[in-house]
């Protein structure tokens, strides 16, 4: 007999409303202050906890179980994509995955999810969207408990996505700035999930500061803070859609387990992250390269201040153009500051061959580099590929470039 985890939900329900248990609040405090089982941890190993869930193409994967992570970005950066990826991974493995969704709808996540290759019948057994519109309640969470800890163990719920955190904050009536309304979003919802076993991964907004060069999640810090798993800052690089190819670059913003720090250091790219349409079915391909662990450019300065510097597509290109000239001069190849100390240098009296500081140059290169328009070779780098910014791709695309 097949058994879809939408039933199984449906019968958690039922069994739910006939059994007497703790209240919410008293289950937190019990937990809460027995003692530690000091000697099954040390039993266990003391090693650091590996991540699980959302794999890079060598293996590398990004999310914790048992923890709270998060991706932000800015709109267009494709993060809920990457949160998708993830869900169809943990399915295509045999596990199942929870989809709490504030956004959209079931039909248009069905259908991303369609588009990846899932079939109705996996999407039936594996894949569970709630679209709550009122608050949560101790009788949806003990429902809830009830379809993840009966759930057979060759399948498991591996994988909750929390689609946004800004919205389900509001539907409660807790808000975004208050850190005592975030620490409730993370105990009651975000940890209470974390808790049960799956890996837990908010998807939240970038702060209107980021549209400015800013790099931080909407709302305030309690929300980083919060994490105890992975969370990652999703800075688009190229546009997707229909029949598109998108980028997006992921950045490790902050690990507390360690496992992610050791792969990639803070504040450096973690993953390539591709979402490739076809221009005829729509069909979807993802995946996430390893780069080069590239600087961003708005990366905190030492002390946690910003580095207020922003890189606009003009200089990444003038870079690339003056590279072009560079390498006409030095066929073998240049050095990264090589080629930074070259373009201050006057073509006119006054007058750089690039103009702009320092410290925006280099980070243009690097994102020369981690686009693979740079590439290092015996050492120097070299013209890989023609750069084209988000204007001239639009003028090739219509017809026009």
């Amino acid at each position: 007999m097949t058994i879809d985890a939408a039933s199984l939900l449906a019968e958690a329900t039922k069994a739910i409303e006939a059994e007497a248990t703790l209240s919410s609040a008293e289950e937190r405090s019990v937990a809460g202050w027995t003692p530690v089982d000091i000697a099954s941890l040390l039993a266990e190993g003391l090693e650091d906890l590996e991540t699980t869930v959302l794999a890079r193409t060598d293996g590398f994967k990004l999310f914790y179980p048992g923890k709270l992570n998060g991706v932000f970005g800015e709109s267009g950066s494709m993060k809920s994509w990457l949160a998708l990826l993830a869900a169809v991974q943990e399915i295509q493995g045999g596990r199942r995955v929870i989809y709490i969704d504030y956004e959209d709808s079931p039909r248009a996540i069905l259908r991303r999810l369609a588009l990846f290759g899932l079939t109705h019948a996996q999407l039936k057994r594996h894949f569970v969207y709630l679209g709550p519109d009122a608050p949560i309640t101790d009788a949806a969470k003990a429902s809830l408990k009830k379809l993840i800890e009966d759930t057979p163990k060759e399948e498991p719920f591996s994988l909750v996505v929390i689609d946004a955190v800004t919205e389900i904050m509001a539907a409660h009536g807790w808000r975004v700035n208050d850190a005592e309304d975030g620490a409730k979003f993370y105990d009651q919802i975000g940890k209470w999930f974390a808790r049960l076993g799956p890996a837990v991964v908010t998807i939240d907004h970038v702060s209107k500061s980021k549209e400015e060069g800013g790099n931080s999640p909407l709302g305030n810090q309690h929300k980083k803070s919060g994490i105890d798993g992975a969370m990652y800052r999703i800075e688009p690089k190229e546009w997707g859609g229909k029949g598109r190819h998108g980028k997006s670059n992921i950045v490790n913003y902050k690990d507390r387990q360690g496992t992610v720090d050791g792969d990639t250091a803070r504040h450096k790219v973690i993953g390539s992250f591709n979402v490739k349409s076809d221009p005829t079915t729509f069909a979807v391909e993802a995946w996430i390269d390893k780069p080069g662990g590239t600087v961003m450019a708005d990366e905190p300065a030492t002390g946690g201040t910003k580095d207020k510097t922003s890189v606009s597509e003009s200089l990444v290109k003038a870079m690339f153009n003056h590279a072009k000239n560079l390498q006409m001069k030095l066929p073998n190849g240049f050095s990264k500051t090589m080629l930074v100390n070259s373009s201050n240098e006057e073509v006119v009296p006054k007058r750089k061959a690039v103009t702009g500081g320092n410290s925006a140059k280099h980070a243009a290169v690097d994102i020369l580099i981690a686009g693979g328009y740079l590439a290092s070779q015996g050492g120097k780098l070299k013209i890989a590929k023609e750069y084209k910014t988000s204007t001239d791709r639009w003028a090739s695309e219509n017809g026009l470039g």
